[in-house]
């Protein structure tokens, strides 16, 4: 049955067809309900799937997961990113829409030390006191997972020292950096 998608409201599952909606049957109407259902997973950058707790697709950006109906925790994983679990809801019939996951990274995590107690560091940016990184570390966030950056280490009276990191999102890497009197 065609309608026009401003005349009524409607029940069921519908799809949008050049401005007119095409009603779907409702569940109630299904006539072979399907045991397992296949829903589409993307994932931004890659994940571990997981569903109902159980490892579904490893390091992944696509995936395709048979579910069987009802309600499922799917969690998706990244040892760079923040968790994500999302509840979804599979009836036994109608379209099953693709679930996209934005996975938010983690910042990496640099402590820097020195033979100098009240010298700076920058690392892409500010200057911050070496002090500060000491107990709590510098939060570098990074354009990818893993990056290589430049730490900068100087106090005046000191010979300025500067090296390459390779940094990874959700880790900490300490480095130690000795300045000679000039």
């Amino acid at each position: 049955m065609l309608r026009d998608h401003a005349m009524e409201p409607f029940l069921g599952a519908a799809i949008v067809v050049a401005g007119l909606v095409v009603q779907q049957p409702s569940s109630d109407l299904c006539d072979a309900p399907e045991a397992a259902r296949s829903i589409s997973v993307r994932v931004r950058p890659w994940a571990d799937v997981f569903v109902d707790g159980k490892l579904a697709a490893a390091g992944t950006p696509r995936a395709k997961l048979a579910l069987s109906t009802g309600t499922h925790v799917l969690s998706f994983r990244n040892s760079a990113a923040f968790d994500v679990d999302r509840l979804v809801q599979v009836a036994p019939c109608g379209p099953l829409p693709d679930l996209v996951v934005e996975m938010v990274r983690r910042p990496a995590l640099l402590s820097v030390r020195s033979n100098v107690p009240d010298a700076k560091a920058t690392v892409c940016g500010p200057e911050v006191p070496i002090l500060e990184t000491e107990d709590e570390p510098l939060h570098v966030v990074l354009p990818r997972g893993r990056s290589e950056v430049e730490v900068r280490v100087f106090r005046r009276g000191y010979s300025t020292v500067t090296r390459k990191v390779l940094l990874k999102g959700g880790e900490r890497t300490k480095i130690t950096v000795f300045l000679a009197e000039e």
